[in-house]
């Protein structure tokens, strides 16, 4: 490797990899996204950021934590995560939540994403947001649904 060459990021190791487990052809897989063949080419060589709109597709296709494929913490799945024994229920609750409600899973997702952003100590070098789509300027909707704010999950 030249010395003026960047190495791959970890994130982009970890999203290749999750295609590659799955195994989907990459053309496929972009498909199924909703992008480009050449995008998830660049993603996956490390060329291109992996943006929220990617991860937010990655986890409702094919059920990949955004959380697993940026910082490589916790389960590949999704199905893993709120499945496991160890989990605390607080966590549980909040993912049952996210699976049932649109909203809550956007406000969350886009709470983590400016914390990621806001505090640099947390970012890791690899870890590549595109910034071309900021979060901060999307509107978020305060009128969640009473149902949804009084509703319980089901106990686990």
């Amino acid at each position: 490797m030249k010395n003026n060459e960047n190495p791959i990021p970890n994130s982009a190791l970890r999203f290749k990899y999750a295609r590659e487990h799955l195994k989907v052809k990459q053309n496929d897989f972009a498909q199924a996204l909703g992008f480009q063949n050449s995008y998830i080419s660049a993603i996956e060589k490390g060329g291109r950021n992996i943006s929220q709109h990617v991860l937010v597709n990655l986890a409702k296709v094919y059920d990949i934590s955004p959380t697993w494929v940026l910082l490589g913490q916790g389960a590949m799945f999704l199905n893993e995560i709120h499945s496991s024994p160890a989990l605390d229920p607080g966590v549980k609750k909040l993912t049952w939540y996210c699976e049932n409600s649109p909203f809550v899973k956007h406000s969350v997702l886009s709470y983590f994403l400016r914390l990621l952003r806001n505090d640099k100590h947390i970012i890791e070098d690899d870890l590549k947001i595109n910034r071309s789509s900021p979060v901060d300027s999307q509107p978020v909707n305060s009128n969640m649904k009473k149902e949804e704010l009084d509703h319980e999950p089901p106990n686990n």
